[in-house]
Parts: C-alpha cells; sequence; structure tokens
C-alpha cells in the first residue's frame, strides 16, 4: 500500500509489514523481550491462582455493567493480567486512557476482591456506559486534559493506555510519550495496548495508520529503564498461556482469542 504524504509530494511511503507475525521479528527487540521469559512463565504462573474467579465471567452476558470474554475490544488474555495485577496489588489507583470492557472488568475485580482501589478513566467517549463505575472520569481527550490528573499515581498504581495509537501533532499517543510517561513515578505498572512487539502491525491493520508502538520500541531500545512485566502478545505467541485453555468453560474457550497488552514499569 502506498500513501502520498500530500499531492504535491512526491516522497510515498511502502506501507506493508516489516515484521509479520509468521516471519521473523526484530532480532534487537526479540533477544530483549525474551530474556525476561522466566519472569513471564511466573507471572503467568500466579495468574492461575485466580482461575475461580476468572471462570464465573461469562461469555456474553445482558448486564450492560458486567464483563464477557467474547467482545470485540479487550481480549481474554488481556483481561486476566488485568485482572491478576489488579487483585494481587491492591492499588490506591487504576487509572486508564480510554475505557469500556477494561473498565468493566476492572471493576468486577475491584468487587470480588473488596479491593480499595479508585478507578479513574480519561475517554472523551467511552465504548460503553462505564461513568457509574468510575470513582472518577474525565470526558475529554488526553491531549485537552489537565495531565496533573496523573501526578496521583505512585508505586504500585496501575497506569492502562488504550487510545488512537496514532502518534501526531497534538495526538493522545505523542502527549502520553512526550508528556505523560516521563514523569510518571518509578514502579507504577504501565500497560499499552495493541502492541505486538517485537513483530509488526499486520497487514490488515495499514489502514488504521496505527505507529504507537514504534515509539515504545524505541524507549525499550534505547533506555534500561524500564523493566518488561509482560508483554501478553509475546507469551501468546510462545505458548505461555496455553495452560489456560486445558479444558471446556466459557474462559478457555475464549482464551484462543488472544490478546495485546504490553506491560513494563519504570525503574
Amino acid at each position: 500500500m502506498y500513501i502520498d504524504i500530500n499531492c504535491d509530494d512526491p516522497c510515498r511511503y511502502d506501507l506493508r509489514c516489516r515484521y509479520p507475525k509468521d516471519g521473523t521479528p526484530h532480532n534487537r527487540l526479540a533477544s530483549l523481550l525474551s530474556s525476561g521469559n522466566e519472569r513471564y512463565r511466573q507471572t503467568i504462573a500466579g495468574i492461575e491462582e485466580y482461575r475461580s474467579f476468572f471462570d464465573e465471567i461469562r461469555e456474553v452476558t445482558p448486564d450492560p455493567i458486567e464483563p464477557c470474554w467474547n467482545n470485540l475490544f479487550f481480549s481474554s488474555a488481556d483481561a486476566i493480567s488485568l485482572g491478576y495485577f489488579l487483585a494481587r496489588s491492591n492499588p490506591a489507583h487504576f487509572l486508564e486512557v480510554g475505557s469500556g470492557y477494561s473498565t468493566k472488568f476492572a471493576f468486577r475485580t475491584i468487587s470480588r476482591y473488596k479491593l480499595d482501589t479508585k478507578i479513574i478513566s480519561v475517554d472523551p467517549s467511552p465504548r460503553a456506559d462505564i461513568d457509574n463505575l468510575c470513582h472518577q472520569f474525565h470526558r475529554s481527550r488526553l491531549e485537552e486534559s489537565n495531565l496533573e490528573l496523573f501526578s496521583c499515581l505512585k508505586a504500585g498504581d496501575v497506569l492502562l493506555v488504550d487510545n488512537s495509537h496514532r502518534c501526531l501533532q497534538n495526538s493522545d499517543a505523542n502527549v502520553f510519550f512526550t508528556e505523560v510517561l516521563p514523569a510518571v513515578d518509578p514502579g507504577v505498572l504501565i500497560g499499552i495496548h495493541d502492541v505486538l512487539l517485537p513483530w509488526d502491525y499486520p497487514d490488515e491493520w495499514i489502514n488504521r495508520l496505527y505507529n504507537e508502538h514504534y515509539l515504545l520500541a524505541i524507549y525499550l531500545l534505547f533506555s534500561n529503564a524500564y523493566e518488561i512485566v509482560l508483554p501478553v502478545f509475546f507469551c501468546k505467541q510462545l505458548g505461555y498461556f496455553d495452560r489456560f485453555e486445558d479444558r471446556a468453560s466459557n474462559f478457555c474457550t475464549q482464551m484462543r482469542m488472544g490478546g495485546c497488552c504490553f506491560w513494563f514499569k519504570k525503574l
């Protein structure tokens, strides 16, 4: 696919998958992510302790505030990783940029384990009616929000980012990577959705013009200030989540749908 910058510019981009999932990944990124394989396996083994809770969630549900596995926005491996991190650490705050099914899974986890966690949502138009599930919500774009709201995040808190995935002038991804992330306190667990590293975005996503995970790749390649906690897509490709597909249940069936949340911490 070729994209013209504008009608007067002869420069054109050949947009295609440089590192396809079924091909050779980016070598340096693959080596970097592989160095944490044992840590990822231990984390996924810890998720196993909460399996009975995940089995309670239905494949589909008519209840508008309940999460379900069969949804198009927040895959099973992403949901169980979020639920695990919240249930295990009982953070003071769960702040998400982009809301909907992730909010439902978070609220269900907080309610089930009677956590003290406060949900803060930043999203101009969530895909679900979740305002009543939040302790605080900001119905504005990230780039239009008061970024002081991130100052509440301290070590042990959880930040999940699922926005436009496009780094452009004054875009949410641009603001996150250049203004929010550098200021986040060490020890905050950060998840970025739709990250497929060390592979590329797939060809079928080309028209979406996503480029956010390239910024994350640059952070990881040129700095040792971050610990990779759980790269869900990478672990799915290695089969680390296969342990959840060993019996017939709504949860196990939907686990085959995948996941692409990249969890890391600033050291």
